[in-house]
């Protein structure tokens, strides 16, 4: 596929080509590290991974009469993930799935034998519907594509991680969601990391200001949003972080660094709502909320403890909204010149 960037502006081109670069990655899929000896049991897949007789396999092709084999795999995700025990690691053969996988019944891994859901090396697994997963501790998603289907709701978030501890969404690409938000982090969700993920074009399909990338609703603590690429949210944010209204209580203890946002205009990359306290935001490349905005901003925020500090910020009019109680600029936020007249100074915080 080419793409024309002639005659773009020279911090456009270079986003669009960071992401077609990360798309490529992501569809190679990631490698697994090799070992060093085929213990019994296994069967070797090149030189970087073993298949071990024991994961289960899921294939576009496969049957849920299947015993989930390399050589009779389920035909359902959901399947496969009900088929897991501690310790498996659940091979999503590559193609298109159709499906709308709803909290299906799942085993907990434990720290030392977590349960890992993958592409199959080499190949690209496309999830067009809903992934729900809900007491997943210790479970490592890793590698997977998921985008939208016309059969969703678009009250239904597309890609939705209720409660469990431990686990971690990873390497995957999650785009053109039509709801709430591509990725929801809700219930009482623990010591979870969402690192390295290509998170793209959201629709607006809901009130305004609405249609996230990233939504962070846990009463939990210890999430860590890092290394993801967050883009074109034109009615939500790339991170929205708060409760569910205004006395839903708190949500705190989130980091999030190492990222890079850019046109994220609903209306800001990153927004801590009501009663969000203790979130470091450090670190992160943020470009181009909507005009006349900041790129860390509050809304109604009541909770305390929220810093910002050591961001690159391009055209945006200030690094964090000022005059809130609990955001606090924390200093070493650089702020990139444009020349565009629409981000000199502008409003302050809103809706």
């Amino acid at each position: 596929m080419s793409t024309d960037l002639d005659g773009m502006p020279p911090l456009r081109r270079t986003l669009i080509l960071i992401a077609l670069l990360v798309a490529s990655t992501l569809a190679a899929g990631p490698a697994s590290a090799g070992a060093a000896s085929t213990p019994s049991g296994t069967v070797e897949l090149g030189p970087a991974t073993v298949l071990r007789t024991s994961d289960v396999f899921v294939s576009p092709t496969g049957s849920d009469a299947g015993d989930g084999s390399l050589t009779h795999p389920y035909r359902s995700i959901a399947q496969g993930l009900s088929a897991a025990r501690p310790g498996t690691t659940v091979y999503l053969r590559g193609g298109s799935y159709t499906e709308q996988v709803r909290n299906p019944r799942l085993s907990a891994g434990t720290p030392d034998r977590p349960v890992t859901v993958r592409n199959y090396p080499n190949e690209r697994p496309v999830l067009r519907g809903l992934l729900w997963l809900k007491g997943a501790s210790y479970w490592h998603l890793d590698g997977l594509s998921v985008t939208w289907s016309a059969a969703n709701a678009s009250s239904e978030h597309m890609v939705k991680l209720t409660d469990g501890t431990g686990w971690s969404v990873s390497r995957s690409e999650l785009w053109g969601a039509h709801t709430y938000a591509a990725l929801l982090i809700v219930g009482n969700a623990s010591n979870w990391v969402v690192s390295d993920n290509y998170i793209h074009d959201t629709v607006a399909s809901n009130g305004t200001n609405q249609d996230h990338l990233i939504y962070v609703n846990s009463r939990g603590h210890d999430g860590l949003i890092e290394g993801n690429t967050l883009t074109n949210s034109g009615n939500g944010r790339a991170v929205k972080v708060g409760p569910s209204s205004a006395n839903a209580g708190t949500v705190s203890g989130v980091t999030i660094r190492y990222n890079t946002m850019s046109d994220n205009t609903g209306p800001s990359n990153v927004q801590l709502a009501w009663g969000t306290s203790q979130v470091a935001i450090y670190r992160n490349t943020m470009i181009r909320p909507a005009a006349g905005r900041s790129a860390v901003t509050a809304y109604q925020l009541t909770g305390r403890g929220n810093t910002v500090h050591d961001n690159l910020v391009v055209e945006a009019v200030r690094a964090v909204d000022t005059g809130v109680p609990g955001l606090v600029d924390g200093g070493g936020n650089v702020m990139a010149a444009t020349g565009d007249a629409r981000y000199g100074a502008g409003a302050q915080p809103g809706s």
